[in-house]
């Protein structure tokens, strides 16, 4: 007798579940605070301690009968003020325009049917459909359908770690709001709404202010505060002689603007005059300036943190060349490549560029185990035709014994290296490609003027550690100050650890 299997739950909820969750204030609403109002900016503006100054410096001009020193000192203030009020809100008419989600109307199950509904209208526990196009608006965890279990399903997560790798998602995988869905379809349960959502965290991330005082500015605070000590100082002094000693009004007067004279109204409005302009040029580079005191910070920059694909490289890849390895035999060598392009669903920008390149014949494959950026590496087993592992070098070459030099040797001389390994061949190791990512036009020069600053940058490239000495050379920097490779404690979505594929044997190929 064949063992009964149990039904699985229906999905989603009730449309009564769901309106009860809403009212309890588990729906999918997000409390969008902008970054600062401009009440909050003036004020902000107003009450830096060199302003305040100023301004009680303006009151006791006007009490002393000095209309004109005190309108001139107002005026600074204003300066002040204006310039760094106006930087600040155009700064934040940008970070408030921030936002990985879309307002689209998504598809939910209830009662057992599909209903399209306002993205805020989903609660916790809602069966969301994804389909081609479709963006995530919710983070939740990927459920197996009734007859779909094996429906593929292929996340695009770029918006949210800058990667452009079709990320698949198997029953049980998170997906995270922001990400859209590219190819296949899907199902999965809302767990985190609203402002827990990982997109709407990132936003709230990007769009936080914090003030902050530069070594200049904390420097001339002290000098101020040491200024008006000594002229509070001062003008004791003078109103006790004015009071014991029966001085002339005026000759006290005369005294009290001079003491005045002693804050540097002039400095101050300098120092903001320079900001402002240094702002405005970083601005017309297209680049977002917070706070106009950043232009001083770049200047006390001493180690520079850089992401490659996008910032250093255009989004793009072109193939390049394409090389045997240790000796293998070249006859068929582009037909086996353009075959195993051609049947396997990688859908990466490196398999695109070489699809471009090489036309091949497709198969379905025996098994397949897709691209990820946390594997580096892609196989598939053909039936008759054998196993075929693709990625990055380093994560192939300690299979593949003494053509692990050869490979090493020609992965250092570029950019963007992929290799291949037959496992059905009497030497494992095929070919290399080469498949550079333009520069962008401007960094060279950039990185140039960087290295002969003496500053010391750090990489987190997603490519393997030969693009660091290979793209210091390329960028000028020769044997200037060293480029290093660092990864970012912070990065987005901590994914599975990288492992390093186990070449099967010939004999257990379709296990691969």
């Amino acid at each position: 007798m064949a063992p009964t299997v149990s039904p699985l739950p229906p999905l989603g909820l009730s449309q009564a579940e769901a309106e009860q969750r809403l009212r309890q204030g588990q729906g999918n609403t997000v409390d969008i605070k902008t970054s600062r109002s401009l009440s909050e900016i003036i004020l902000g503006n107003l009450l830096q301690i060199a302003n305040v100054v100023l301004l009680v410096i303006m009151g006791v001009l006007f009490l002393v009968g000095k209309p004109a020193e005190a309108l001139s000192t107002g005026g600074v203030v204003f300066v002040n003020i204006f310039l760094g009020a106006f930087q600040e809100f155009r700064a934040k008419r940008k970070l408030d325009q921030i936002a990985l989600l879309n307002r689209p109307r998504v598809t939910v199950i209830r009662d057992g049917r599909e209903q399209v509904i306002s993205q805020s209208e989903v609660v916790v526990g809602d069966a969301l459909v994804l389909r081609a196009g479709d963006q995530a608006v919710v983070d939740g965890q990927r459920v197996a359908v009734p007859g779909r279990e094996h429906t593929r399903l292929e996340m695009d997560e770029s918006l949210l770690t800058g990667e452009s790798d079709l990320i698949r998602k198997q029953p049980g995988d998170e997906i995270f709001s922001g990400s859209f869905c590219v190819i296949g379809e899907g199902v999965y349960i809302a767990e985190k709404v609203g402002n827990e959502s990982f997109a709407q965290k990132i936003t709230a991330g990007a769009r936080e202010f914090t003030r902050v005082v530069t070594p200049l500015q904390a420097q001339i605070s002290i000098l101020v505060r040491v200024l008006v000590v000594a002229a509070l100082g001062f003008s004791l002094l003078v109103a006790l002689q004015y009071a014991y000693a029966e001085r002339d009004f005026a000759e006290a007067i005369e005294d009290m603007a001079v003491i005045i004279a002693l804050v540097p109204q002039g400095l101050l409005l300098m120092i903001t005059v320079a900001y402002a302009l240094g702002a405005l040029r970083i601005a017309q580079k297209g680049a977002l300036v917070q706070q106009s005191n950043a232009v001083e910070s770049l200047s006390n920059v001493d180690v520079l943190c850089l992401d490659k694909t996008g910032t250093l490289t255009t989004n793009r890849i072109l193939f390049h060349a394409l090389h045997p390895l240790n000796g293998t035999e070249t006859e068929g060598l582009q037909a086996r490549l353009a075959n195993y392009i051609a049947s396997t669903g990688a859908k990466n920008r490196t398999a695109e560029a070489l699809a471009e390149v090489f036309q091949g014949q497709a198969s379905t494959p025996v098994a397949e185990i897709p691209f990820s950026s946390a594997r580096k590496w892609a196989g598939a087993s053909f039936e008759g035709n054998g196993t075929y592992i693709f990625g990055a070098p380093e994560m192939i070459a300690p299979a593949l014994g003494p053509a692990e030099t050869d490979l090493s040797r020609r992965s250092r001389a570029s950019w963007h290296t992929v290799a291949c390994a037959c496992c059905c061949l009497p030497t494992r190791p095929m070919w290399c490609a080469r498949c550079p990512k333009p520069t962008n036009p401007p960094c060279p020069a950039t990185c140039v003027a960087w290295a002969w600053s003496a500053l010391r940058t750090n990489c987190a490239p997603m490519c393997g550690p030969c693009w660091i000495s290979f793209g210091a050379g390329a960028f000028g920097s020769g044997s200037s100050p060293a480029i290093t490779r660092t990864r970012s404690r912070h990065w987005p979505i901590k994914r599975a650890s990288r492992q390093k594929p186990t070449v099967p044997s010939p004999e257990n190929n379709s296990k691969a």
